[in-house]
């Protein structure tokens, strides 16, 4: 119950004595304890309301792909207040306004997770200032000072939810890990916001005492371990803005997670000793910490326990081509990403790439594209590229050649982890849309979805619902169309078999000396180029074209998906711009008329 006998500060000995006071869990804590309780059954109902919604997305692309079109008749009233309601959620959450050129210092993003961080802080908000339960005057500041201390212990479990590789969240609502470090983020800096209301709302009262400050600070341990767990909870979500966590990743990680550790004590000392519910806040946390790390390391030594290896062959544009074989890895998504170190070119180095490679395609090989910039990626490719190249280019890596003369090394491996996107397979119209090595993402679902295509049409199953598929990349010169020729071939090769409409169309957005040719015909019919034997020739694939330039969304868009049936997907992976490009043009569409379009961002930047 609440206490019957507010503390005040009517006197100096009232206000010396009220930091003891406030360590008595009968006065304050209670009101505290109770608004912490809230936040997590908002919380709760948030992620059961989420795990529904994404139940039921996974159900109906499930039923989808197995139905006959008939019975995905759009002629009742529910089918098209649903598919109102759904256009109408979509163009409100897909936007991005992110100014592409200063996106490395300022990122906004899609407006749906704005909105979401927005709800977040607004919640925490009147959770600290509604309701104040008769306190009045000067109580009132002690009062709403230790509610915001209570807040901000109580989300520690949630921060430590959101950071996860294997969270329950992540498994509950179907979002990606990736995806749930920006909310991971955002908690970490309303804990900021709530510690220094707590702070600022408790030194606010103490200061009006002259003196009581600084005897606090010299005899009281709670004082300064809160002093101490501010700075800590500080420089943690300070460190984590854009530029600073990119200027070094693995120090970034490092330090990161060394200062969480201390922020861990720090809180435990200051939290009052009866405040037994404040404790279990930071019990929980680091038990979830614990086991999540517990069955990190159990997945991470059971998948390279198989003794991974990884060959490695260098492409045109500072690209190093990766072939890795791992007899523990035999299922992933199409989408899906690894963590990949070689020990030959860093100990403690590890670098995140998006499995080019379906486990049907490359003999079961794990295919990954990585670019070069700096540090790992840049070692890995001018060591590599120093090796001659030991094997013909004209060699078909899915016809099962032997790679055995170029050289191998060894490869811990991290993952896979599965992306959350949709299953193309499951809309009749699919455009896929990568710059540079976002193809990576693009190709393996591109792949995946031919070749289940074409499995069914063998077996005479129920063909899936997808009936077209235009594949769109933008590259800066046209070599490099050799970083993806085999994968084409097969995924070419499976949709023919499979009867549905395929379309290539490579932008060249680079006029160099081996790239005029391009530039000065706007077309170059169905052919993609290849180097053969360090020459050029031609391998013809129906519907194929080069265009030089960067192609108008918009018209692209528009010309694909003016006579598509039914739903349509866009998967687009790329730079930023060309992301917020993509989402500007699929609201565009989906606000004209009922036309329901499906967006997925698998983003890189």
């Amino acid at each position: 119950m609440l206490p019957s006998k507010p503390v005040g500060f009517s006197s100096v000995m009232d206000a010396s004595n009220s930091p003891e006071e406030l360590l008595d869990n009968s006065v304050y804590q209670f009101d505290g304890n109770v608004r912490a309780r809230y936040f997590w059954y908002g919380i709760a109902a948030l992620i059961g309301v989420t795990a529904i919604l994404n139940l039921r997305w996974r159900l109906d692309l499930r039923l989808r792909k197995r139905s006959k079109p008939a019975s995905n008749s759009s002629s009742s009233i529910f089918f098209q207040a649903t598919n109102a309601a759904t256009n109408l959620a979509r163009r409100a959450t897909y936007l991005q306004v992110t100014p592409p050129g200063r996106a490395f210092w300022f990122k906004v993003p899609p407006l749906g997770v704005v909105y979401l961080i927005l709800a977040y802080i607004l919640f925490i908000l009147l959770l600290e200032f509604l309701n104040d339960h008769g306190f009045t005057g000067r109580t009132w500041w002690t009062m709403v000072g230790l509610c915001a201390g209570w807040l901000t212990v109580a989300q520690i479990p949630l921060v430590v939810l959101l950071v996860s590789k294997h969270s329950l969240i992540g498994l509950l609502t179907g979002v990606s890990y990736e995806r749930l470090n920006v909310f991971h983020r955002w908690v970490a800096r309303g804990m900021l916001l709530l510690a220094t209301l707590h702070f600022a709302f408790l030194a606010s009262r103490w200061g009006r005492v002259p003196g009581l400050l600084s005897s606090e600070w010299a005899t009281n341990d709670a004082f300064r371990s809160g002093v101490t767990t501010y700075v800590i909870l500080f420089w943690m979500s300070f460190s984590t803005v854009a530029p600073l966590r990119h200027f070094s990743w693995e120090f970034f990680v490092f330090q990161h997670i060394i200062t969480y550790m201390g922020f861990i004590i720090a809180v435990s000392i200051h939290i009052p000793s009866d405040a037994n519910d404040a404790h279990a806040y930071v019990y929980v946390a680091v038990a979830l910490y614990l086991v999540e790390r517990l069955v990190y390391f159990a997945r991470f030594a059971f998948t390279n326990s198989g003794s991974s290896k990884v060959t490695l062959e260098s492409l045109e544009g500072d690209v190093t081509k990766m072939y890795v074989t791992n007899r523990r890895i035999k299922t992933w998504a199409p989408g899906s990403h690894v963590m990949i170190g070689i020990p030959r070119f860093g100990l403690v180095q590890s670098h995140p790439a998006t499995i080019m490679s379906i486990p049907s395609s490359h003999n079961g090989e794990v295919v990954l594209l990585l670019r070069a910039y700096k540090g790992f990626t840049r070692r890995i490719y001018e060591e590599n590229h120093k090796r001659p190249r030991e094997i013909p280019d004209d060699v078909s890596l899915q016809e099962g050649q032997s790679r055995s003369s170029m050289k191998q090394y060894a490869a811990l491996i991290n993952g896979p982890y599965g992306s959350s996107h949709a299953e193309f397979v499951s809309f009749k119209t699919v455009v896929l849309i990568a710059g540079a090595t976002g193809v990576t993402f693009t190709m393996s679902v591109l792949l995946d979805l031919a070749h289940r295509a074409a499995v069914a049409a063998e077996n005479g199953d129920t063909p899936y619902p997808v009936r077209k598929v235009t594949f769109v990349w933008l590259i800066r010169k046209s070599v490099w169309v050799e970083w993806i020729s085999d994968e084409l071939r097969i995924a070419v090769s499976d949709l023919e078999k499979a009867g549905i409409t395929f379309e290539l169309q490579i932008f060249v957005t680079k006029s160099d000396s081996e790239d005029t040719i391009l530039s000065n015909s706007p077309k170059l019919g169905p052919q993609y180029l290849e180097k053969v034997d360090g020459a050029r020739t031609t391998h013809s694939i129906s519907g194929s074209c080069f265009d030089s330039g960067r192609p108008t969304w918009k018209d692209l868009l528009r010309n694909v998906l003016s006579d598509a049936e039914g739903e349509s997907a866009v998967g687009v992976c790329g730079p930023l711009s060309l992301s917020v490009d993509i989402r500007k043009e699929v609201v565009s569409l989906s606000s004209e008329g009922t036309r329901l379009l499906y967006l997925h961002v698998e983003s890189f930047s």
